[in-house]
């Protein structure tokens, strides 16, 4: 399994038992800062697998929306382009009912990149959800940032995604 692909699947949670949160500003000696939105909570624990976990307190459906960070080597020839090839040619025969939504590039704290939406079905029975990544490459880091939503409850939660994406900056170089 390649290297976007198991970051990928560690990206989408099961579940949020969250400890230790706050809300506001975040600092990750990873590299990064970015802001929760008022009535949102911030978990940086590592217990989920993720780097940091911004949530909202107002479930969706007992379903916690959320986006999360995770973070990984990035290969010598790995790209955006390189990047947005394998997420196109893989993730509909790794994930079933993967639709995509919009693919192309943007920028996250004023650097490039890759930002997919699609919906596609998590946990089991399988729910419908909409799911947003948006990939940066600093230096020889991967940065996944990953905001995931019930469909149906996505226009809820879609202005907070956007803000807290809008508020992440780099702390160091790379």
């Amino acid at each position: 399994m390649s290297r976007f692909a198991r970051l990928f699947l560690l990206c989408v949670p099961s579940a949020l038992g969250m400890g230790h949160c706050f809300a506001g500003p975040i600092t990750s000696p990873k590299g990064y800062t970015l802001t929760s939105p008022q009535g949102w909570r911030t978990d940086a624990s590592g217990r989920t697998g993720n780097d940091l976990v911004v949530f909202t307190l107002d479930p969706a459906d007992k379903f916690t929306p959320n986006l999360n960070v995770r973070l990984g080597q990035a290969g010598p020839h790995d790209t955006l382009e390189s990047a947005k090839v394998f997420f196109n040619k893989s993730y509909p025969a790794r994930f079933p009912h993967w639709k995509p939504v919009s693919q192309g590039f943007s920028a996250i704290g004023s650097r490039r990149a890759l930002d997919t939406t699609a919906t596609v079905f998590i946990g089991s029975p399988g729910r419908l959800m909409r799911m947003r990544q948006a990939l940066v490459i600093r230096g020889r880091m991967l940065f996944f940032f990953t905001c995931v939503s019930p469909e149906e409850a996505h226009a809820k939660y879609d202005k907070a995604f956007n803000d807290i994406l809008r508020s992440v900056r780099w702390t160091t170089g790379g």
